[in-house]
Protein backbone atom coordinates (compact mmCIF):
# COMPACT_ATOMS: atom_id res chain seq x y z
CA UNK A 1 0.00 0.00 0.00
CA UNK A 2 1.27 3.48 -0.91
CA UNK A 3 2.35 5.54 2.13
CA UNK A 4 0.09 8.41 1.08
CA UNK A 5 -2.99 6.16 1.26
CA UNK A 6 -2.84 5.97 5.05
CA UNK A 7 -3.39 9.75 5.22
CA UNK A 8 -6.32 10.01 2.77
CA UNK A 9 -8.94 10.58 5.48
CA UNK A 10 -7.02 13.45 7.12
CA UNK A 11 -8.00 16.94 5.98
CA UNK A 12 -5.21 19.51 5.94
CA UNK A 13 -1.86 19.31 7.72
CA UNK A 14 -0.14 18.71 4.37
CA UNK A 15 3.33 19.75 5.57
CA UNK A 16 3.10 17.38 8.55
CA UNK A 17 1.92 14.52 6.32
CA UNK A 18 4.79 15.14 3.91
CA UNK A 19 7.36 15.20 6.71
CA UNK A 20 6.07 11.97 8.29
CA UNK A 21 5.91 10.20 4.92
CA UNK A 22 9.45 11.38 4.13
CA UNK A 23 10.82 10.10 7.45
CA UNK A 24 8.99 6.79 7.18
CA UNK A 25 10.05 6.16 3.57
CA UNK A 26 13.71 6.73 4.49
CA UNK A 27 13.53 4.74 7.72
CA UNK A 28 14.31 7.94 9.66
CA UNK A 29 11.31 8.02 11.99
CA UNK A 30 12.24 9.63 15.33
CA UNK A 31 12.00 7.25 18.28
CA UNK A 32 9.67 9.70 20.04
CA UNK A 33 7.41 12.49 18.80
CA UNK A 34 5.07 14.92 20.48
CA UNK A 35 1.97 15.82 18.48
CA UNK A 36 0.83 19.11 20.03
CA UNK A 37 -2.02 21.44 19.18
CA UNK A 38 -5.61 22.34 19.99
CA UNK A 39 -8.15 19.64 20.81
CA UNK A 40 -10.06 18.10 17.92
CA UNK A 41 -7.57 19.09 15.24
CA UNK A 42 -6.58 15.62 14.00
CA UNK A 43 -3.52 14.71 16.08
CA UNK A 44 -4.82 11.26 17.02
CA UNK A 45 -5.96 10.53 13.46
CA UNK A 46 -2.49 11.51 12.23
CA UNK A 47 -0.88 9.27 14.86
CA UNK A 48 -2.99 6.31 13.72
CA UNK A 49 -2.15 7.06 10.07
CA UNK A 50 1.63 7.13 10.56
CA UNK A 51 1.47 4.12 12.88
CA UNK A 52 -0.41 2.21 10.15
CA UNK A 53 2.18 3.27 7.56
CA UNK A 54 5.01 2.13 9.81
CA UNK A 55 3.45 -1.26 10.55
CA UNK A 56 2.10 -1.73 7.03
CA UNK A 57 -1.54 -2.41 7.86
CA UNK A 58 -4.55 -0.50 9.22
CA UNK A 59 -4.41 -0.08 13.00
CA UNK A 60 -7.04 0.84 15.57
CA UNK A 61 -9.93 0.94 13.13
CA UNK A 62 -12.37 2.13 15.81
CA UNK A 63 -12.56 5.77 16.87
CA UNK A 64 -11.82 5.62 20.58
CA UNK A 65 -10.13 3.29 23.04
CA UNK A 66 -12.56 1.20 25.04
CA UNK A 67 -13.50 2.99 28.25
CA UNK A 68 -11.67 1.65 31.26
CA UNK A 69 -9.04 -0.20 29.22
CA UNK A 70 -5.61 0.60 30.72
CA UNK A 71 -3.84 -0.44 27.53
CA UNK A 72 -5.22 -1.28 24.13
CA UNK A 73 -3.13 -3.23 21.66
CA UNK A 74 -3.46 -4.08 18.01
CA UNK A 75 -1.64 -7.41 17.97
CA UNK A 76 1.87 -6.68 19.19
CA UNK A 77 2.44 -3.99 16.56
CA UNK A 78 0.80 -1.01 18.19
CA UNK A 79 -0.38 0.14 21.58
CA UNK A 80 -2.72 2.93 22.61
CA UNK A 81 -2.95 4.44 26.09
CA UNK A 82 -5.49 7.04 27.15
CA UNK A 83 -6.21 8.41 30.62
CA UNK A 84 -7.95 5.99 32.96
CA UNK A 85 -10.34 8.48 34.51
CA UNK A 86 -8.69 11.86 34.87
CA UNK A 87 -5.08 10.82 34.31
CA UNK A 88 -2.59 8.37 32.88
CA UNK A 89 -1.49 6.08 35.69
CA UNK A 90 1.71 4.19 36.31
CA UNK A 91 -0.07 0.80 36.14
CA UNK A 92 -0.90 1.56 32.51
CA UNK A 93 2.75 2.26 31.77
CA UNK A 94 3.90 -0.88 33.60
CA UNK A 95 1.62 -2.98 31.38
CA UNK A 96 3.01 -1.24 28.31
CA UNK A 97 6.60 -1.82 29.44
CA UNK A 98 5.97 -5.52 30.02
CA UNK A 99 4.56 -5.82 26.47
CA UNK A 100 7.50 -3.91 24.99
CA UNK A 101 9.99 -6.26 26.63
CA UNK A 102 8.70 -9.00 24.35
CA UNK A 103 10.34 -8.88 20.94
CA UNK A 104 8.14 -8.13 17.98
CA UNK A 105 8.66 -9.74 14.59
CA UNK A 106 12.18 -9.33 13.26
CA UNK A 107 12.51 -6.06 11.41
CA UNK A 108 9.05 -4.85 12.31
CA UNK A 109 8.22 -1.49 13.82
CA UNK A 110 6.12 -1.13 16.93
CA UNK A 111 4.30 2.06 17.80
CA UNK A 112 3.03 3.35 21.15
CA UNK A 113 0.46 6.13 21.01
CA UNK A 114 -0.11 7.87 24.34
CA UNK A 115 -3.04 10.28 24.25
CA UNK A 116 -3.44 13.23 26.62
CA UNK A 117 0.12 12.66 27.80
CA UNK A 118 -0.05 15.87 29.85
CA UNK A 119 -2.22 13.96 32.38
CA UNK A 120 0.49 11.48 33.38
CA UNK A 121 1.24 11.22 37.08
CA UNK A 122 4.77 11.68 38.45
CA UNK A 123 5.72 8.00 38.50
CA UNK A 124 4.39 7.55 34.94
CA UNK A 125 6.49 10.56 33.86
CA UNK A 126 9.62 9.14 35.49
CA UNK A 127 9.17 5.78 33.77
CA UNK A 128 8.42 7.52 30.47
CA UNK A 129 11.61 9.56 30.77
CA UNK A 130 13.69 6.44 31.43
CA UNK A 131 12.31 4.60 28.40
CA UNK A 132 12.84 7.66 26.19
CA UNK A 133 16.47 7.81 27.31
CA UNK A 134 17.00 4.15 26.34
CA UNK A 135 14.24 3.26 23.89
CA UNK A 136 13.64 -0.36 22.96
CA UNK A 137 14.83 -1.22 19.46
CA UNK A 138 12.22 -0.69 16.75
CA UNK A 139 9.76 1.16 19.01
CA UNK A 140 8.36 4.61 18.21
CA UNK A 141 6.44 6.67 20.77
CA UNK A 142 3.84 9.23 19.71
CA UNK A 143 2.81 11.44 22.61
CA UNK A 144 -0.35 13.46 21.97
CA UNK A 145 -1.22 16.60 23.93
CA UNK A 146 -3.47 19.65 23.85
CA UNK A 147 -1.31 21.28 26.54
CA UNK A 148 2.40 20.87 25.73
CA UNK A 149 3.42 23.44 28.36
CA UNK A 150 2.43 20.90 31.05
CA UNK A 151 4.99 18.33 29.89
CA UNK A 152 8.29 17.94 31.70
CA UNK A 153 11.10 19.72 29.82
CA UNK A 154 13.23 16.57 30.15
CA UNK A 155 10.60 14.55 28.27
CA UNK A 156 10.15 17.24 25.62
CA UNK A 157 13.92 17.41 25.06
CA UNK A 158 13.98 13.72 24.08
CA UNK A 159 11.19 14.03 21.51
CA UNK A 160 10.69 15.59 18.10
CA UNK A 161 7.91 18.16 18.46
CA UNK A 162 5.27 18.48 15.75
CA UNK A 163 2.82 21.35 16.15
CA UNK A 164 -0.65 21.17 14.61
CA UNK A 165 -2.43 24.40 13.68
CA UNK A 166 -6.11 24.84 12.85
CA UNK A 167 -7.02 23.76 9.33
CA UNK A 168 -8.05 26.71 7.12
CA UNK A 169 -11.52 27.14 5.67
CA UNK A 170 -10.32 26.48 2.12
CA UNK A 171 -8.68 23.20 3.17
CA UNK A 172 -11.82 22.16 5.04
CA UNK A 173 -14.01 22.85 2.02
CA UNK A 174 -11.63 21.05 -0.33
CA UNK A 175 -11.52 18.05 2.01
CA UNK A 176 -15.26 17.55 2.19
Amino acid sequence: MDNNTWFDSIIGHEAIKARLIHWQARDRMPHAMIFAGPAGIGKTMMARAIASAMVGRPLFLHEEAKAGQPLESDRDDAYYLAPAGAMLKVDQFRKLQSRLMLQGQAGSSRVCIIDHVETMNTEFANRMLKILEEPPSGVCFILITDQPALLLPTIVSRCTEIFFSPVGDAEMLAGV
